[in-house]
């Protein structure tokens, strides 16, 4: 069975409508109130989901699906809970648009780099490497 696609915070992608709306010729969705996809909406950011490809040990390798899906959903997790806690709080409020930009770049790069090295270790356990 292949596994539900998931959006950039790690939640499985329900497509509302059914296996029925999947088939017409064009695509709609609903309206949001969450703050964070407002705020980057606003903003024109559109993170996406983590590479499956990183290096190990000087190699290319591509992440089995389990090890691949497992960094997806820990990087969205945590990526999610930190732009929460970034939109709302006081100290960025009067802060300039370009700023915060920079801001929440900076926090989703720090965060996947985090969880890739968590990925890869995980990886390197998988296969025996050290």
């Amino acid at each position: 069975m292949t596994p539900a696609r998931m959006n950039v915070w790690g939640e499985d992608i329900v497509l509302p409508g059914g296996v029925f709306r999947q088939w017409l010729p064009y695509k709609w969705s609903e309206e949001t109130a969450d703050p964070v996809e407002l705020e980057f909406e606003r903003l024109g950011i559109y993170p996406g989901l983590p590479g499956r490809n990183v290096t190990i040990d000087k190699k290319k390798v591509e992440l089995p699906e389990s090890i691949y899906r497992d960094y997806s959903i820990s990087y969205g997790q945590k990526a999610k809970i930190k732009m929460e806690e970034l939109i709302s709080a006081t100290w960025l409020q009067g802060r300039s648009d370009e700023f915060k930009e920079k801001l929440y770049n900076k926090q989703l790069e720090v965060i996947k780099h985090r969880e890739r090295e968590r990925a890869k270790l995980e990886y390197k356990k998988q296969e025996g490497l050290r």
